[in-house]
């Protein structure tokens, strides 16, 4: 059975906010396979599974 590895971001539930983790991961050229958004209020905790785990820790911690 293959590990996957998934990054959770903690984010502000605002407009938009959600296009710019994605577009972070996009410049870099990582491919989201997964993600979940359980809904909140003021802030929430975007879990996403990717291709390249260690790629996008760095580009998410820039």
């Amino acid at each position: 059975m293959p590990i996957v590895n998934q990054i959770s971001v903690f984010v502000e539930n605002r407009p938009g906010r959600l296009g710019e983790l994605c577009e972070v991961l996009a410049e870099e050229g990582i491919n989201i396979a997964a993600m979940m958004l359980p809904s909140g209020t003021d802030y929430g905790i975007v879990h996403v599974v990717v291709d390249r785990h260690e790629a996008a820790l760095q580009a998410l911690e820039q």
